[in-house]
């Protein structure tokens, strides 16, 4: 099981993993080093005795219990691939009546895009 904790005060607490052994410099619910500010959205951490005791004692706040092969949100979907995406903006700019060869804006024809500044 996981445990979704927060950090308490300035304390700090050490993180253990499954095993029960705490890294040097980890601290639950918060960053690492140099300035180990709490982790405003807390920390998943593995359900020891050492972490129930802190919660219990008042070191860390419990936000949540999760069960085993709990995961956290999904990371953003990939952006399309560069062949799919250069036939997206063709036909983008081909419908907004560019002037497109080989995927190259060669002119529009109301617009001289040379008079344009260059950001």
């Amino acid at each position: 099981m996981l445990l979704h904790v927060k950090a308490v005060g300035d304390g700090r607490f050490p993180r253990y993993d499954a095993s029960g052994t705490a890294p040097p410099g980890a601290y639950a619910g918060r960053a690492r080093a140099p300035d180990f500010a709490p982790l405003p959205e807390g920390e998943l951490v593995d359900d020891v005795a050492e972490t129930r005791r802190a919660i219990i004692v008042g070191d860390l706040a419990l936000v949540a219990e999760h069960p085993d092969g709990y995961a956290l949100p999904a990371a953003p979907a990939a952006p399309a691939a560069p062949a799919e995406a250069r036939a997206q903006n063709a036909t983008a700019l081909a419908s907004a009546e560019f002037v497109v060869a080989d995927g190259l804006v060669l002119e529009h024809p109301r617009t001289n895009l040379a008079d344009r500044e260059v950001r």
